[in-house]
């Protein structure tokens, strides 16, 4: 998909936009028109969120499956945020 900027996101980005989208807790349908992503697609980027401790499924009080950004995933939206804070200051620095 792409950004605003007219650019494909980034591995990093998607997986950045599933976390926050499963911060309070999402469904699969959620998760995939929030991120404009496919079905295909969010099922490779939930593994790898899985794999990595980042996301862990719940149930939800309806019985439904719930995706939620757990304790480290918050820790990598931290650092993604200062990363592209610094980002943005060494790019301010090339004009």
């Amino acid at each position: 998909m792409f950004n605003v900027e007219g650019h494909r996101r980034s591995e990093v980005n998607i997986m950045r936009d599933v976390l926050e989208i499963c911060l309070k807790g999402a469904s699969k349908t959620k998760i995939v028109y929030s991120a404009n992503l496919n079905f295909s697609r969010l099922w490779r980027y939930l593994g790898i969120l899985s794999s990595l401790g980042f996301v862990v499924v719940e149930y939800g009080r309806d019985g439904s499956l719930v995706y939620r950004t757990t304790k480290a995933g918050i820790d990598f939206l931290n650092r993604c945020s200062k990363m592209r804070k610094i980002w943005k200051v060494a790019r301010c620095g090339d004009e």
